[in-house]
């Protein structure tokens, strides 16, 4: 069976990149969080996982500001043969091609919201 290699951008600036690689069974996770400060906190999670054909991408956003917490999670998937299907946006001439993610889910949470009855 073949590993799964693709880029990851991971921003703010545009060389932000990372080439991944997955064995077949395999779960990759990655997460970053930044301390609360008068502008509040915000954490990031990103977990990957091959099953020999499928890439499947689970994520979660998590943070407050002055509107309060807000939550946002989701997964989508891209098939080994589209890894390298997608040039970068900001620059077409860059040597990345991203993987053709397809949406599987999406939600958010918003607490202030909720509190508030909407």
């Amino acid at each position: 069976m073949m590993n799964a290699r693709f880029w990851h951008f991971q921003g703010p600036e545009p060389d932000d990149v990372t080439k991944l690689t997955l064995s077949p069974g395999q779960t990759l996770t990655w997460y970053t969080g930044r301390n609360p400060c008068d502008e509040g906190w915000s954490s990031e999670m990103c977990q990957w996982t091959f099953d020999g054909v499928t890439i499947t991408r689970s994520w979660c956003f998590d943070g407050t500001d002055c509107d309060g917490r807000l939550t946002r999670t989701g997964s989508d998937e891209c098939r080994l043969s589209e890894l390298a299907a997608t040039p970068d946006s900001a620059d077409p001439d860059k040597p990345y091609q991203y993987p053709n993610w397809k949406d599987r889910e999406q939600s958010q949470r918003d607490y202030s919201a909720e509190s508030m009855g909407y």
